[in-house]
């Protein structure tokens, strides 16, 4: 849904292109989506058009929340239409709420408009060639065309922000390939139809005059407002259809808007089972929630630890994502849509609570651990903010200039950067966060979303919400946005206690974190095919990468695996990948057909099912975590200090608790670690009972002092 492709033709280009190709590689997206031909514009989609008599025509793909039905949408684009002729293309996109693609063509100026809506929902990728413009809702529509690059431009690329790095001022609209971009938010796109001279232009910006100054409101007003319009942006994305329909997590975000939606008409949700939803049982806590607010709940078991995560697998995830990333989200998201589809054929949409984190400091976890007190932990993460700001306009490189980062004046940092310093944290947390969305989140979802015929609907994301969080006074930033408190309070009106104060996660949920199985299985330094397909063979230069450089860091990485620096190399090597997304189709990409046979559907939970599914999945009881052998991590250990004789806990050279006489079975069993030993043997030769030790014993689990066999 919403999948267009278009090619422009300018100054009496006559460039053709055979759309029945696109609609043979791709038929999801095309296999009954009309042509439009006018005489400089060919489009193909799901696209409306309305013309006018002085020959000027506006073409319209996305959603228009204004609209009730797909009648209503064709009536609201030809009041649209009236109004572009009245006041301009820019001041009546401005006026909407949706998710767009507004393409104009003026006939007796001669020129050619295409225009994205305030946030960049419904994405727009364009490559302007010598006479000609090329635009699509997906990278790999574009690259179909003969004279579209097809290579990727490594110095932009290798610039992106990276997903696991929360905070990044760093701009970029490259996406991925040479001189492929995605049009940014809110701009207006024109070409000269004459000469083919075009010109971008930014037609709204929520930033501009913002001030909060003289604002004396009370953080609860804040927080009564923004409920508010939390309510109305969702009432308008679900007006359209008799039901509603949304995916549930178990999470702040998605309960609040499962909760929302219920009040207002039926709702049907949709959840996915994996070792982790059991661990930190967010699977029984959806369908409790479905049964205490009345609705609809359908989960689907992914057995994520025993999918066949081999190269041909991977690619496929790589090219459907057309992304380097290609992480979890990307996959599970596709395969909730697969199975939704399977279950339910008509379903237009899915709302979705991506975007509240990236607005309402909901990423603090990300940036700090808690403090003792609130105030501490904001003062915290501000303190990271402030530095993420100061990296982004004085290189560490600089070495000087870093060392007296805390001391410089922020204009004086602008004059360095050329770049304007944020008023407060806040907005550079909120501006960078959105742009990395737009990458990341919002990426993953919308081609999940497009590859079954349904769209992703961001209630998180309706644009009013820019301005109003911008102009939030900062005095009530730390009272509103750590720990999303200007979400969690108003939420206590719709959420029962167990959804707003859900448990952290249990300590043993690492023991089925499978990614460096995965990487190690993927990149195997002794076979390489993966590398080399990507890269080409390890004999012949590359003019980016030093392959046998990147073999030794492979080599080294077995040794000492780390998470990050994996994630870094499989992000040059899938770039090497995406470089043979132009030869792919549908059929080549997709990998749901193989995966579905080991999912499973589940309409109710209740003990059985979950005892059965915890089996099925392969979640170690506790007795059985018990009977394996416990140890020290690496760089952990117990030290005695001299001459007190105190005893500590010591983690990479730091005492990180002290072990005091308050529990003398948790220091005993301490004492009696010997690396070889279970923790059963431990307590039986000790004479000990676990729930002696077991807050400590999952607490060290948890902060990875202590360690047990994973093996499942």
């Amino acid at each position: 849904m919403h999948s267009f492709y278009g090619i422009l033709n300018t100054h009496d280009n006559t460039s053709e292109f055979n759309f029945d190709t696109l609609r043979a590689k791709f038929p999801t997206a095309f296999g009954t989506a009309p042509v439009f031909k006018d005489a400089s514009l060919q489009i193909m989609g799901d696209v409306r058009r309305s013309t006018m008599p002085n020959g000027s025509i506006l073409y319209c793909c996305g959603e228009l929340y204004s609209a009730h039905s797909a009648a209503d949408l064709q009536k609201q684009l030809e009041q649209l239409h009236h109004r572009v002729e009245q006041v301009g293309l820019q001041t009546a996109a401005t006026e909407l709420n949706g998710r767009f693609l507004l393409c104009y063509l003026d006939a007796g100026r001669q020129k050619f408009q295409i225009l994205t809506d305030h946030m960049g929902i419904q994405q727009v990728f364009y490559h302007q060639g010598q006479g000609f413009l090329l635009f699509g809702s997906e990278i790999k529509f574009l690259l179909q065309h003969p004279l579209c690059p097809k290579t990727i431009d490594w110095k932009n690329a290798l610039r992106r922000s990276i997903p696991f790095v929360v905070l990044d001022g760093e701009k970029n609209y490259h996406a991925w390939f040479k001189d492929i971009f995605l049009l940014e938010e809110a701009t207006k796109l024109s070409i000269d139809l004459k000469s083919g001279a075009s010109q971008k232009h930014t037609y709204w910006n929520p930033y501009l005059g913002s001030s909060s100054a003289g604002d004396e409101r009370r953080a609860q007003q804040v927080m009564d407002e923004y409920i508010e319009l939390l309510e109305d942006a969702l009432r308008i994305r679900i007006q359209d259809q008799d039901t509603a329909f949304s995916f549930l997590s178990g999470g702040l975000d998605s309960s609040i808007l499962c909760a929302m939606a219920a009040r207002i008409k039926p709702l049907e949700t949709f959840s996915i089972i994996t070792q982790t939803t059991l661990l930190e049982e967010t699977t029984e806590l959806c369908d409790r929630l479905a049964k205490d607010l009345h609705f609809g709940n359908t989960q689907f078991v992914v057995p994520y630890h025993r999918l066949a995560i081999d190269s041909e697998l991977w690619k496929k995830r790589v090219w459907r994502a057309e992304s380097p990333f290609a992480h979890t989200d990307s996959m599970t998201k596709t395969l909730l849509h697969d199975a939704i589809r399977r279950l339910h054929p008509n379903i237009p949409y899915t709302l979705t609570g991506t975007g509240s984190d990236q607005l309402n400091g909901g990423l603090a976890r990300w940036i700090v651990e808690d403090s003792e007190t609130r105030e501490e932990s904001w003062k915290n993460m501000i303190g990271k903010v402030k530095e993420a700001e100061l990296w982004h306009h004085l290189p560490e490189r600089i070495h000087a200039l870093w060392g007296a980062r805390n001391f410089l004046q922020r204009d004086f940092v602008a004059s360095i950067s050329g770049q304007t310093m944020e008023e407060n944290p806040m907005h550079y947390y909120i501006k960078s966060n959105v742009h990395i969305n737009q990458f990341v989140l919002l990426w993953d979802e919308n081609r999940a979303a497009y590859s079954h015929r349904h769209s992703a609907r961001y209630p998180f994301l309706d644009h009013r919400f820019l301005p109003f969080m911008y102009n939030i006074p900062e005095r009530l930033h730390g009272e509103l946005f750590y720990d999303k408190q200007i979400l969690r309070v108003p939420a206590a009106r719709y959420l029962p206690d167990y959804i707003l104060n859900k448990p952290k996660a249990p300590a043993n949920t690492w023991m089925y974190d499978r990614r460096l199985d995965i990487y190690k299985s993927l990149i195997n330094p002794r076979k390489l095919d993966l590398l080399e397909e990507a890269l080409g063979p390890l004999n012949e230069p590359h003019p980016v990468i030093d392959k046998k450089a990147l073999v030794a860091e492979l080599g080294r990485l077995e040794q000492e695996p780390d998470h990050k620096t994996w994630q870094y190399l499989l992000n040059v090597i899938n770039l090497g990948l995406l470089e043979k997304l132009h030869t792919q189709d549908e059929a080549s990409m997709s990998y749901e057909n193989e995966i579905q046979t080991v999912m499973e559907t589940v309409k109710e939970m209740n003990p059985a099912t979950s005892n059965r599914l915890r089996k099925n999945l392969d979640i170690v009881p506790e007795h059985e975590l018990l009977r394996r052998p416990i140890q020290f991590a690496e760089g952990c250990s117990l030290v005695q200090e001299h001459p007190s004789g105190k005893v500590f806990l010591n983690k990479n050279e730091v005492l990180v608790y002290e072990i005091d006489d308050e529990n003398p079975s948790w220091k005993k069993f301490l004492f009696a670690i010997d690396n070889k030993q279970s923790t059963a043997q431990l307590m039986e030769g000790l004479g000990l009972d676990f729930e002696q030790i077991q807050d400590y014993f999952y607490l060290c689990l948890k902060e990875a002092i202590l360690k047990i066999d994973s093996i499942i």
